[in-house]
Order: C-alpha cells, then sequence, then structure tokens
C-alpha cells in the first residue's frame, strides 16, 4: 500500500495532510523494519511535495493549523515568547524573521522601541503615522531585524522577566521555517532498538493499573549536560512546531536531565527546573515521550507534599 501511495500525487492539501498523518503514525508504530523504512523514505519527500503544491499557487493554508502545523516544508508563525524567540534567534538565526503581515498595533513599539531608539520618542508622541519599519532599518544598519531588537533588549538594565515582559508587550509576529530534521515531519530522538507491531496495539481493557504500579520503577539514566541541552531543544521544537510552550522545557535545566524507556519503544526524557525558576510552592517536572524515536507526546507534573497532579497530552 505505501509503494502505491508513493506513486500518487496529492494536489489538495486535505490529502497531503492526512498521507502524512498515516506515514507519521506507521513511522512509530511499524509492523516491520521494512514498513519503517518505506515510511520514513516517503516523510522524507514531503519538502518536495509541498514545493510542487506551492509553484501551483495552491492555498496551503490548512497545513498551518495549529493540529497539523510543523510538516516539512512549511513554517510555523506567533507572538511566541521572548524565551522562545530568544532560543530561536540564537540556534536557527537564518530560520526566523519578524512577519510584519500580521502586525497590527503600532502604538505598542512607540511604548517601547524609544529605549534604544532615542530619537524616535519625538515622532512616537507626536506623529500619527510612523514608519517604525523604516526606523528600525536604519538603525539596525544591514543587521537583521530580530537578532539587532533582541540584542537592545538584551541590553535593557533590567531583570530577565521585566525584560521578557517588555519584549512580549510588542506583541511580534515571528515566523519559524525549521530545516526538516526540526520539523514535525522528521524530528527524531537517536535510534534505538526498534520495536515492531506485529499484532494488535494494546486495549485498555489488557492494562490493570495496579499490576503496573506493582512493577519495579524504570532505571533514570541522568545526562550530561551536552545531552540534557539536546533533550531540552528537541522538547521546545516539538512544542513550538506546534504552537505550544511548556514552562518546564522553555526554562528546563540540562543539569537535571533523566532518559529511561520503558518498553515496547517507548522512551522519555524526565526534565527538571534550575533553582531561580522553581515554583514557589509545587516541584514540577515534564517528560518528553517518544515512541520508536518519533515524538508522541508529554507528560507534566505538579507535586506538593505526597500529591502529584499529572497530565499527558498525546501528539
Amino acid at each position: 500500500m505505501l509503494d502505491r501511495l508513493s506513486q500518487k500525487t496529492f494536489r489538495d492539501p486535505e490529502s497531503l495532510i492526512r498521507f502524512h498523518e498515516l506515514l507519521l503514525f506507521v513511522r512509530a508504530y511499524p509492523h516491520n523494519a521494512a514498513v519503517m523504512r518505506a515510511a520514513e523514505a516517503q516523510l522524507r519527500t514531503f519538502p518536495d511535495r509541498i514545493a510542487r503544491l506551492r509553484r501551483r499557487d495552491v492555498d496551503l493554508s490548512p497545513l498551518e493549523h495549529p493540529q497539523v502545523s510543523g510538516i516539512a516544508g512549511m513554517a510555523v508563525t506567533d507572538t511566541f515568547s521572548f524565551y522562545i524567540v530568544r532560543w530561536l534567534a540564537q540556534r536557527y538565526p537564518s530560520q526566523v524573521e519578524i512577519y510584519w503581515d500580521w502586525f497590527e498595533d503600532e502604538n505598542r513599539l512607540a511604548q517601547t522601541w524609544p529605549r534604544f531608539m532615542p530619537l524616535l520618542e519625538e515622532d512616537a508622541l507626536v506623529e500619527a503615522n510612523v514608519p517604525y519599519q523604516k526606523w528600525l532599518s536604519a538603525a539596525r544598519s544591514g543587521r537583521a531585524e530580530l537578532t539587532w531588537l533582541l540584542e537592545r533588549f538584551e541590553q535593557l538594565p533590567k531583570s530577565e522577566k521585566e525584560k521578557a515582559e517588555l519584549y512580549d508587550s510588542q506583541q511580534l509576529y515571528v515566523r519559524w521555517t525549521p530545516r526538516f530534521r526540526s520539523s514535525r515531519t522528521g524530528m527524531r530522538v537517536p535510534p534505538r532498538q526498534c520495536f515492531f507491531h506485529s499484532g494488535p496495539l494494546i486495549r485498555r481493557r489488557d492494562v490493570r493499573l495496579r499490576d503496573e504500579l506493582e512493577q519495579p520503577s524504570p532505571v533514570l539514566r541522568k545526562l550530561s549536560v551536552r545531552d540534557g541541552e539536546e533533550a531540552l531543544d528537541r522538547a521546545r521544537e516539538a512544542s513550538t512546531v506546534r504552537y505550544r510552550e511548556l514552562y518546564n522545557f522553555t526554562h528546563g535545566d540540562p543539569r537535571h536531565v533523566y532518559q529511561a524507556e520503558l518498553g515496547r519503544g517507548i522512551e522519555i526524557f524526565l526534565m527538571g527546573l534550575p533553582a531561580e525558576q522553581r515554583l514557589p510552592l509545587r516541584a514540577s517536572h515534564a517528560a518528553m515521550i517518544y515512541k520508536n524515536s518519533v515524538p508522541v507526546g508529554y507528560f507534566e507534573g505538579l507535586s506538593l507534599v505526597e500529591r502529584m497532579e499529572s497530565g499527558f497530552n498525546l501528539y
């Protein structure tokens, strides 16, 4: 079936989305090695498939919906938080830019930019239609808009929290066009032994919670700082391409990242927070969940004394 579908030309976004989601599911839950390789090979064709639709002037807006965003070849655009924008600009400077087409409220800029463009204050106070983009173009002297702007915020004599509040008040739209390995289509953790589904999936009635809780706890392996940072970066990528942000991923501590294998191809990466970012009362932890190297969801646990409020979000 995958061989036949690989020859098909999808001429509308809806069919292409359905093909993508089926392939991604089969890649995470493969029947055998041949099926896994075939699904992976077809997922790698998506940048070209989308480029062909774009050349035909097909409306690609259905591919930008949050429920399916992050397909390779597409961008994500949002008013991301200061912390995420700064992380994107540091890690992927050539892939991010300010997206002015959706920007509306220039009064927000009048309240912020005079802090590092002193001559702008006069125009902002008395002129009705200030050309803010021209001011930015003149001030940045050929440097990338977003990079120059973030550097100005970093230089402000304010705390991290105050800088973030000021930046977020602008409501600037930023567009990220991720490369294949950062997209929902191509994101993987380093491969381990794959679990092949030669039989039906486990049903709810096949699982007894008491039996699971009485099993020995999974072994947590503490990662190096470098590997911990990579795990956090993958978690941020997985969230950002889905228009989500999780506090523990954004502010996670690379010195406290743990990996565990739970069986049947499931692997988790558990993250803690640095002392300065911890919550006043509750201990907060989060984990990314992978199935055969594919991100399939995340977990958050908020603990107070002997109780934990836990939530799972499955992609």
